[in-house]
C-alpha cells in the first residue's frame, strides 16, 4: 500500500514540475480513471457473461434428491418422495441427462421401472445395466394430470403420493373424473351422496349399501376400480353440498333418460333413506325435490314409497295399530302445532289424496288403491288425533 501512495505522489510531482497546462492535467485524469474502470468492469463482466451462456446454452445438469427411505430420485423442489411419501432431504445427486435428454429421450429400466437417459448404461436409481429394448416414454406424458385432492397440486398419475404435500394420490385424471361426473351414474352417486349425509352421518348400513350401488353401476364401464375410486371421490365432495341439487337434476333431463330409467333412479334414493330404518325428513325432502324436478308425478314417488315402508295390515290401514306419534308423521304435523294447523294439514292431504283426483289423471290400479288406502290411513289419523285433544 506504501508503495502505490509512493508512486501516485512521484506521478503528481512530475505533472508539477512538467509545467503541463492545466487542462491538460485534467484530461490526463480522466484518462487514468476511465481506463482503470474499464479494466475494472472487464474483469467483473467476464465471468457473469460466461456463467450466463452456460447456464442458457451449455449441458447443463440436472439436480436429483434421493429418498433416504425408498432410495428413490426425486426432483429437489419436492418435499415429499413421490414413491412412498416420506419428507425429503436435501441431499443432492447429479443425473448424467440434459434437460432436453430428460424430457424426450428417457427410457425407463426393466428392472425398477424406473425412467433413465436412454443413452446411459446403467440405471440411475438401481444400478442395472440398461437394456436396447428399453421403451422410449413419448415426450407428450399422457400420465400427468392427477391432482391432489388436498392442496390441488397437478401430479403424474403413476405417483404415490402428492409431490407437495406427501397426499396419497388416487391416481385419477380430471378428464376420468369429469367424464363420470357428468354422466348418468356420476349424477346418481352425487345425488345419493347427499340424502345419505343429509340426516347428519353417514351410517354404517347406508355405506354398506353404497358400496353396493357403487358395484353395480361400475360394472357398466371399463376398468371398474378405478370408476368405484372415482364414486367415492364424488360422494366425499358433493357429500354436504345440499345446494346444487336442482343442477344434478337438469343434468339428468338433458341426458334424456327415459321414464322407467328415472323410476328405478327414486326406486335406489327411498331404499337407501330406508336402509337404516328411518325415513328422516331431511331425506325425503330431498328425494321429493328430485322427483319433482326430473318431472315424475308425486303418486308414482308416494307408491314407491309404500313399497318400504312397514305394512300396516294385510287388508289395508286402521287407526288402531298406529301410535299418536305415527298419526302425526301422517298428517306431516307435530304436537306442538295447534289443532287449526293439523286440521289445514288434512284437508290438503284429504285432497291429494282423494280417489277422484287420482283418477282424473288416469293412473294405473295399484296406484289408485294405494291412493284410497292413503286417504283412509290419514282420516284415522286426523280422528285420533282430534279425540286426543277433546
Amino acid at each position: 500500500m506504501r508503495k502505490v501512495t509512493e508512486t501516485i505522489d512521484k506521478f503528481f510531482i512530475w505533472l508539477k514540475s512538467a509545467q503541463l497546462g492545466k487542462d491538460l492535467i485534467i484530461r490526463l485524469i480522466v484518462i487514468v480513471i476511465v481506463g482503470g474502470a474499464s479494466i475494472l468492469l472487464w474483469f467483473i463482466s467476464v465471468p457473469i457473461l460466461a456463467w450466463y451462456f452456460y447456464k442458457k446454452f451449455g449441458n447443463a445438469r440436472i439436480q436429483g434428491c434421493r429418498c433416504h427411505n425408498c432410495n428413490k430420485l426425486n426432483d429437489c423442489n419436492d418435499k415429499f418422495c413421490i414413491s412412498c411419501g416420506s419428507p425429503l432431504h436435501t441431499t443432492h445427486y447429479q443425473k448424467t441427462e440434459t434437460k432436453s435428454q430428460h424430457t424426450d429421450n428417457t427410457c425407463k429400466c426393466d428392472n425398477c421401472n424406473t425412467a433413465n437417459n436412454c443413452n446411459d448404461k446403467f440405471c440411475i436409481n438401481c444400478g442395472s445395466p440398461m437394456s436396447k429394448k428399453s421403451t422410449k416414454q413419448n415426450n407428450t406424458n399422457s400420465n400427468r394430470g392427477c391432482t391432489c385432492n388436498q392442496c390441488n397440486t397437478t401430479n403424474d398419475c403413476d405417483d404415490k403420493f402428492c409431490i407437495n404435500c406427501g397426499g396419497k394420490l388416487n391416481g385419477i385424471s380430471k378428464e376420468f373424473y369429469q367424464a363420470i361426473f357428468n354422466d348418468v351414474d356420476g349424477i346418481i352417486v352425487a345425488l345419493l351422496a347427499k340424502i345419505a349425509k343429509v340426516d347428519g352421518r353417514i351410517s354404517q348400513e347406508e355405506a354398506n349399501y353404497l358400496s353396493i350401488v357403487f358395484d353395480t353401476l361400475s360394472k357398466k364401464r371399463e376398468n371398474a376400480n378405478q370408476v368405484k375410486e372415482v364414486y367415492k371421490e364424488i360422494l366425499k365432495q358433493e357429500k354436504d353440498n345440499l345446494k346444487n341439487i336442482d343442477e344434478f337434476c337438469n343434468k339428468l333431463s338433458h341426458l334424456k333418460v327415459q321414464q322407467e330409467f328415472k323410476i328405478e333412479i327414486i326406486k335406489i334414493f327411498v331404499e337407501l333413506a330406508f336402509v337404516d330404518s328411518v325415513y328422516d325428513k331431511n331425506e325425503e325432502n330431498i328425494i321429493v325435490k328430485i322427483v319433482h324436478n326430473i318431472g315424475l308425478d308425486f303418486s308414482i314417488y308416494q307408491n314407491i314409497k309404500s313399497e318400504f315402508e312397514p305394512k300396516k295390515e294385510k287388508n289395508g290401514f286402521s287407526q288402531t295399530n298406529m301410535s299418536l306419534d305415527e298419526c302425526y308423521i301422517t298428517l306431516e304435523s307435530t304436537r306442538s302445532d295447534s289443532l287449526e294447523t293439523i286440521k289445514k294439514n288434512y284437508r290438503r292431504l284429504v285432497k291429494q289424496y282423494h280417489y277422484d283426483s287420482m283418477a282424473s289423471k288416469d293412473l294405473p290400479p295399484d296406484i289408485l288403491k294405494f291412493a284410497e288406502d292413503k286417504a283412509k290411513l290419514i282420516n284415522g289419523a286426523y280422528e285420533k288425533i282430534k279425540n286426543s285433544r277433546s
